[in-house]
């Protein structure tokens, strides 16, 4: 099968690449500055280059509102198979307090619309996935946020208790998902939230992230009435650690993965199960 990645040098683009072919797939990495091997310099804001082959499989796992207008090219190209990749803030983040949140949330949802109507016009069977809280490889902006500001600071903000519940997910999962999919017939024209195999209050999170550290476990609760002020101070500390993120820390973000277990037997990994491979010494 030929295969074309798109955001190929991602967290879960790249690994999905080497998975790919390790399988004996011929795969097409696409970005938007060429490499070197099969590489296509692609910035999916214009249009597609000009391809000199032919695929029949698009995964596509950079921003997934880049995709919508892409599919009648990528159908000329051979493509009759797509896997792709959302998030679950098109769930969680319609209702930020934060605006930019808010506008992911309805690019995402718009996305998906626009694409399973393209799939039906230009006959391409299509899967979204839906994942929480992807990290892995020290290249996340999830966990490896977490674990930089531990590292540099020797403590970590959380709002009250943190007692949201949480699912981080491996890319690696992730990648296995993809690759058991491809000619599985039961998933064309699904929508999956996939999440990680273990569910974990944001502190305790944290907290393992302190002990894999080998850090002592500062662990900072901000009272609500606080939020203002501190936020203000975390501010000068990570712009990364964001006032929404903090405010989001006890509300749960769990989701059914039941749908996935069936149709393609989905079993991920609990959480930081390898911290030599996803907190790299830095």
């Amino acid at each position: 099968m030929k295969v074309l990645v798109t955001g190929a040098s991602g967290v879960v683009g790249d690994p999905l690449c080497g998975r790919c072919e390790a399988l004996g797939l011929d795969v097409g990495r696409a970005g938007r500055s060429c490499r070197t091997g099969n590489w296509i310099a692609w910035d999916m804001a214009d249009t597609p280059p000009r391809f000199d082959r032919h695929f029949e499989c698009l995964l596509h796992t950079a921003p997934l509102w880049l995709l919508p207008g892409h599919l009648g090219a990528l159908a000329g190209l051979g493509i009759k198979r797509i896997v792709c990749y959302s998030s679950t803030s098109a769930l969680t983040k319609r209702t930020s307090t934060n605006r930019t949140e808010r506008n992911m949330a309805k690019a995402l949802n718009d996305a998906e619309g626009r694409i399973f109507q393209e799939s039906i016009d230009h006959r391409i069977a299509t899967t979204v996935f839906r994942p929480t809280m992807i990290y892995g490889y020290g290249r996340d902006k999830n966990i490896t946020t977490i674990a930089g500001f531990i590292r540099k600071y020797g403590f970590f903000p959380v709002a009250g208790n943190a007692s949201g519940k949480r699912q981080p997910i491996h890319a690696d999962d992730l990648v296995e998902a993809t690759v058991s999919i491809l000619s599985n017939e039961r998933t064309y024209g699904k929508t999956y939230n996939l999440a990680g195999g273990e569910t974990l209050t944001y502190r305790e999170m944290v907290e393992r992230i302190f002990k894999l550290l080998r850090r002592p476990e500062r662990i900072i609760g901000i009272p609500a009435g606080l939020y203002k002020g501190a936020l203000d101070s975390i501010s000068l500390f990570s712009s990364r650690v964001t006032g929404s993120m903090i405010e989001r820390m006890n509300r749960d973000m769990v989701f059914d993965t039941g749908k996935a277990r069936e149709d393609f037997a989905f079993a991920p990994e609990g959480f930081l199960e390898h911290p030599e491979r996803d907190l790299p010494a830095t």
